[in-house]
């Protein structure tokens, strides 16, 4: 849970932490262009709320649909700026 991930950094000393979807994420749907989309906008909705709710305990770097779809990362870059 998200309380437990701010437990364990303050034990740590961990002042942010980054969000970061790593591999396969997005790039699962590499043949389904809609469901790429689909997932990269999700990750990216649910990392910004938690960034959104603590700003000063959570970054994150943005979760992109797979790169052979331009358009649509393109799109991913615009909504997460």
């Amino acid at each position: 849970s998200v309380q437990q991930a701010k437990n364990s950094m303050s034990l740590l000393g961990i002042r942010t932490a980054i969000l970061s979807v790593t591999a396969p994420g997005p790039k699962v749907y590499e043949g389904d262009i809609d469901k790429g989309r689909m997932l990269a906008r999700k990750l990216n909705k649910y990392s910004a709320d938690l960034v959104n709710s603590d700003p000063e305990k959570f970054g994150l770097f943005a979760s992109l649909p797979p790169l052979l779809d331009a358009e649509g990362a393109v799109n991913e870059i615009e909504y997460a700026h």
